[in-house]
């Protein structure tokens, strides 16, 4: 059952609840989305929408670029962000190349160039979906609770591709996704306390003061 929560001042976005699928269907087994890894600079979610940008019109923007398109959309329109994001520091923060972005700047990027972004959050397992109206078309970003990537779909006909058509959810994909990157992820912890215990029981035996 899916869980409407409260929108936020954008207007732009709603969140929902992932459902649990407890079978794979035959698309599954034969297309998926695959996760598209970006660097990992603070700037992880403007190098993410930059290349959605790139994929949708053939617009060539860096992430500082993007940065800056994003934050003179809150100069152009002092009067929409003054109250809400403490015009003009936010516009300046947008700029800093160390501060990450967040779902507000995935809103303003939709407003300025009208593609649609659902945001899968892996941490809290919810889909926050920004397809305003009148946007025909929109991509997939993956948040795990401290980095963006890319999200791709392809499937055994070569097909690849990161914009969809407005009424293309791919819903019954992305429990997969979802499912293989918590799997990836406890594999990565497993193996970082194995590691981290051995350095310990060699930290202890060498006499040397371990710390995190």
């Amino acid at each position: 059952m899916s869980e409407q929560l409260e929108e936020p001042s954008l207007k732009v976005s709603s969140s929902t609840t992932l459902v649990s699928s407890s079978s794979a269907t035959a698309q599954q087994q034969i297309a998926r989305l695959v996760r598209v890894p970006v660097p990992g600079d603070g700037s992880c979610l403007y190098s993410t929408l930059s290349l959605i940008l790139r994929n949708h019109t053939g617009e060539k923007l860096s992430s500082q670029q993007l940065r800056e398109r994003i934050a003179q959309e809150v100069d152009n329109h002092p009067e929409e962000y003054r109250d809400l994001l403490e015009y003009p520091e936010y516009a300046n923060r947008i700029r800093d190349p160390l501060l990450w972005g967040g779902q507000t700047e995935i809103d303003l990027f939709t407003r300025i160039f009208g593609i649609g972004v659902r945001n899968i959050n892996s941490e809290t397992n919810t889909i926050y979906d920004n397809r305003a109206r009148g946007t025909n078309y929109y991509a997939y970003v993956f948040y795990n609770g401290y980095h963006y990537d890319l999200v791709r779909y392809s499937d055994d006909q070569q097909i690849e591709k990161t914009i969809f058509s407005v009424n293309d959810d791919r819903n019954d994909l992305i429990h997969d996704l979802l499912q293989r990157e918590r799997k990836q992820e406890t594999m990565y912890e497993t193996g970082r306390c194995i590691v981290g215990s051995q350095a310990v029981q060699n930290g202890q035996v060498n006499g040397v003061l371990m710390s995190r």
